[in-house]
């Protein structure tokens, strides 16, 4: 295809066009070489990694084998990880081949300049894949995964039957201070509430988060059972808004939220305005995380446009702290 269009213009449309609709990338792509060079870098900016039936047919993510790591670090900018934690050894089919379980923290070795990670389930052995992430700044996990390095029953830990089983593949990691959390701006805590209760029999606090020192932005699951029996200066997200210094919204994803939930009443004590309650499931935030990820309006977003509101007094009643339509977020 011969250009009509001045260069700077043509490739200002063409990259304009993928970036709002990716699915159109690969069709882009046919129209033209210098239209490859351009749409090519965007198409790998983010990477999905799934064992669901849709990533399985999806070229992309068979190409990165195919590409040099000089090409995967100056484009991949974003990955989320997905897998089986009870078939480590399953393949993923996705194309002509297959990324096997073990692939992944290679991957993310080579894309050391990932700023944003989603690890959704079980990663072995990817601390050191993390550590190599110098440009990290969001990421997503289970702390559990990071803390003992094995995907563990809550009942069995509670019992102490992981802590016997976790011998040499104990993590390295036991605090949020480790240095690879250093430059963190926006985590989010996959674990449930539950889970976190348990880690908190094995040394983890709560007021931990306050060791990370550029966090802006907390999310945790779920909610927080029995906090309506602890003092107000007690409750865990008030101490947690006090140990995060520089911490600008927190955000308790849970699966619903409205003036009537009971879920709702257990932050009736917590006064602080960075307190977001959000209603989410793991297939929305997956959808979010990739619409923040390319440059979309993403929970984070939404979350702060509410604690803005709500500093400003727009907030009705001030004590709620949940989003409704009407206030246009």
């Amino acid at each position: 295809m011969e250009p009509v269009l001045p260069p700077e213009l043509e490739k200002d449309i063409f990259k304009t066009t993928a970036l709002l609709h990716p699915k159109m990338m690969l069709n882009l792509m046919l129209a033209a070489h210098r239209v490859r060079t351009w749409i090519e870098p965007l198409l790998y900016g983010v990477l999905t990694f799934s064992t669901d039936s849709s990533s399985s047919k999806d070229p992309v993510l068979a190409a990165v084998r195919s590409k040099t790591p000089a090409f995967l670090q100056a484009n991949v900018r974003h990955i989320m990880l997905k897998w089986d934690p009870l078939r480590p050894d399953m393949p993923l089919d996705i194309g002509p081949v297959s990324f096997v379980h073990s692939e992944f923290p290679r991957i993310l070795s080579t894309c050391n300049q990932v700023r944003s990670v989603a690890l959704f389930d079980f990663a072995p052995n990817i601390i050191p894949a993390l550590e190599s992430a110098r440009e990290l700044r969001r990421l997503g996990v289970s702390l559990a995964d990071l803390f003992y390095g094995v995907s563990f029953d809550v009942d069995n830990l509670l019992f102490g039957v992981a802590s016997r089983e976790l011998g040499a593949g104990h993590s390295r990691i036991l605090r949020l201070d480790h240095p690879m959390f250093a430059h963190l701006t926006h985590l989010s805590v996959f674990d449930t509430e539950s889970t976190l209760m348990v880690l908190q029999l094995h040394g983890f606090s709560r007021a931990d988060f306050g060791l990370l020192p550029e966090l802006t932005h907390l999310s945790l699951c779920e909610s927080m059972p029995m906090v309506n029996f602890l003092p107000t200066s007690h409750h865990p997200i008030n101490l947690m808004l006090t140990s995060c210094e520089k911490l600008e919204v927190l955000v308790i994803l849970l699966s619903h939220v409205d003036g009537s939930s009971p879920l709702h009443m257990l932050y009736i004590d917590v006064a602080d305005p960075r307190l977001v309650l959000m209603p989410t499931t793991n297939q929305e935030y997956e959808v979010d995380w990739e619409c923040g990820a390319r440059g979309g309006r993403d929970f984070w977003e939404r979350a702060e446009m509410f604690v803005a509101k709500k500093r400003r007094g727009e907030i009705k009643p001030a004590s709620r702290c949940y989003i409704e339509t009407d206030d246009g977020i």
